[in-house]
């Protein structure tokens, strides 16, 4: 898996020109039913959690390019905050490892928007890593509220949102939805969405129709369970 997830991460970083990480293809590489993992993009670190639950995904439909415009230019100005932080913090690897407590002492020394795009790696990176923590108590409701202020950091600080995730995440919150935010890497795609079971469906449709009034209609919603990853199967 280990081998799969590499070639397939040098495929798409190297051949195809997208500045990602290897997040994606570790994944697909070793994702497990029923459960989410926990990934240290800097350590390689992974740990498994349970995701026993739904998720709605609601299609923006906006089509994006990953290989130029926005995603790389991310990538650049994290890099360039990067070389800027270590000057105070000599070891530090990766944003990624910057303690939240530490923010104050980089943020006054990062122009804008290197300072906004360092917040948001930073408060993102623990959401995450709460997020894990939520998922193995089952506290939906924590985990909703940190969707939440994932999109928004998303939105001001990283501003890889677009308008129609931002209608499909306020529209999903007034149904019912205990949580909603942009996934993947930006600047459209999908909208993840929880609810409770109870009120899910329709908060997805609501959702999208208010969508459909402002923009184009957009794909219907759908939901999927935790899968596992990718497999070879040799046929007789």
């Amino acid at each position: 898996p280990d081998a799969a997830a590499d070639a397939a991460y040098r495929a798409e970083h190297d051949y195809v020109g997208v500045r990602c990480g290897r997040m994606d293809q570790t994944i697909v590489a070793h994702a497990s039913a029923g459960g989410a993992l926990l990934f240290e993009t800097d350590s390689g670190a992974r740990r498994k959690v349970p995701l026993g639950f739904r998720t709605w995904i609601l299609p923006t439909g906006v089509d994006h390019s990953l290989a130029d415009g926005g995603y790389n230019a991310r990538r650049a100005e994290c890099e360039r905050a990067l070389e800027i932080c270590r000057r105070r913090l000599p070891d530090l690897t990766a944003l990624a490892r910057l303690d939240p407590e530490a923010l104050e002492e980089v943020m006054p020394a990062l122009p804008p928007p290197l300072d906004r795009r360092v917040r948001h790696v930073v408060t993102e990176t623990e959401r995450t890593r709460l997020a894990a923590a939520a998922l193995e108590r089952d506290d939906l409701v924590e985990i909703g509220r940190l969707l939440v202020e994932g999109h928004a950091s998303l939105r001001q600080d990283y501003e890889c949102s677009v308008p129609e995730a931002d209608v499909l995440v306020d529209a999903a919150l007034e149904h019912g939805a205990l949580g909603a935010r942009l996934t993947g890497a930006g600047w459209g795609g999908s909208v993840i969405m929880l609810a409770p079971e109870a009120v899910a469906a329709s908060a997805a449709a609501a959702a999208c129709e208010r969508l459909a009034r402002g923009f184009a209609p957009s794909p219907e919603p759908w939901s999927t369970a935790a899968a596992g990853g990718v497999r070879l199967d040799l046929m007789p």
